[in-house]
């Protein structure tokens, strides 16, 4: 794990950080935005051909979503001309991703997979952007990233492991309403906006998901945090520290580190 800590902060301790008064758009907001159009578009179409106004469609729905933003010039000069690349770009690959035998997509749905631990079971939840069924009942697992994409090694060798999680989830049919069903593809979508790329597919686990494998590693994962003796440090990997860290100020991250410089 990445941040061990913010684990024990938020869900033990059961911290929540408060939104700051006036939060200016950052680039969480921005994917949040993107993330509401695309998952109300695919709800809305998750089967079958497309609409002949798709991308109408989905900039409607982009609408909805930055509206309430729009009075803040970056949204409206920055953020919302990149969005209008991304819908041309995202309607284009649905159509194509129909056409090669997408049956169904389920977005924006939460699952759990309960794992065998020590002192019992534990049960890991996620809430995935996308997954799609195909006409041979395989599974993709899809994320949508407007930032940085993990390597695929990191993801491979369990450093990034959302979507290895959510595949795992998916295999033995957790996600609400989603047939259970062997992973086929797990995909990070880096959709940035950018002209000359609006977006990429960066596949992950190209050699082949292994669910058993996953669940192995998961609950040796619990029986190591189900020890007393284990600690729940914060950061302890300084290559992997998360991008977003709300509970680095309880962790007192700033005092170790000139600590250990003065020595």
């Amino acid at each position: 794990m990445t941040d061990p800590y913010a684990i024990y902060a938020k869900k033990i301790l059961n911290l929540k950080p408060l939104d700051p008064i006036d939060r200016p758009p950052d680039a969480a907001l921005r994917g949040n935005l993107v993330h509401a159009a695309l998952a109300q578009f695919a709800k809305t179409y998750p089967t079958a051909a497309l609409p002949d106004d798709a991308l109408a469609q989905l900039l409607n729905f982009g609408k909805a979503a930055f509206g309430p933003h729009m009075q803040q010039p970056s949204v409206k000069y920055f953020w919302w001309p990149r969005f209008e690349i991304i819908a041309a770009w995202m309607t284009e690959e649905e159509a194509r991703r129909r056409q090669d035998g997408l049956i169904e997509i389920y977005a924006e749905i939460n699952g759990s997979v309960d794992l065998a631990g020590p002192s019992g079971s534990v049960r890991v939840t996620a809430r995935a952007d996308r997954v799609e069924r195909c006409a041979d009942q395989r599974l993709r697992i899809i994320d949508y990233k407007t930032g940085v994409v993990p390597s695929a090694t990191m993801v491979e060798n369990g450093a990034r492991n959302q979507l290895s999680v959510e595949a795992l989830i998916a295999s033995e049919g957790g996600f609400d309403q989603v047939p259970a069903g062997a992973v086929s593809q797990i995909e990070y979508w880096q959709i940035s906006g950018g002209r000359a790329q609006p977006g990429t597919i960066k596949p992950m686990h190209t050699n082949g998901f292994d669910s058993a494998k996953m669940r192995d590693s998961l609950e040796r994962l619990v029986a190591a945090y189900d020890d007393m003796s284990t600690c729940y440090l914060s950061e302890p990997v300084p290559s992997l520290v998360p991008p977003f860290r709300p509970y680095k100020h309880l962790a007192r991250c700033r005092e170790w580190q000139i600590e250990a410089d003065d020595d």
